[in-house]
């Protein structure tokens, strides 16, 4: 498993870790390999999976690594997707909706990202939303 120690870092200040552990689905740069593969593959977990139970108002999330809880983070059943790009969690996206109003939007996939707090959008459809919610 190859780590890189970090003795300086710049633009993560406020930052309340100790480090990142990357989740791609593919393995990208020169040496790297995948954490929960090799987590897998040395018989470390059971399923080569990890999952994300998001908290809502106070509650904290959880990560889960080799598996998944669906009796207590789960409200039914899981519905599983192929990936539509394996560069990134990305999924195929058929249909936007706000408030039960449709958004016509024109892009067919959208990337699932944990790390990151923010929602891009083409500016057309951004238009397309902000006049729905505005």
């Amino acid at each position: 498993m190859a780590f890189i120690a970090t003795t300086n870092q710049q633009g993560l200040s406020g930052m309340t870790s100790d480090g990142i552990v990357g989740l791609a689905p593919v393995a990208r740069g020169q040496g790297a390999s995948l954490f929960i593969e090799q987590l897998y593959l040395k018989g470390q977990i059971d399923q080569n999976l990890f999952a994300f139970a998001i908290g809502k108002d106070f509650e904290k999330s959880k990560v889960m690594i080799g598996g998944y809880n669906l009796v207590a983070h789960s409200q039914g059943s899981i519905i599983w997707h192929d990936l539509f790009d394996t560069n990134y969690w990305t999924l195929p996206m058929s249909d936007v909706s706000y408030g039960g109003v449709p958004i016509p939007v024109k892009v067919d996939q959208l990337i699932v990202d944990t790390g990151t707090s923010l929602t891009l959008i083409p500016s057309q459809d951004f238009a397309r939303l902000v006049a729905i919610i505005t």
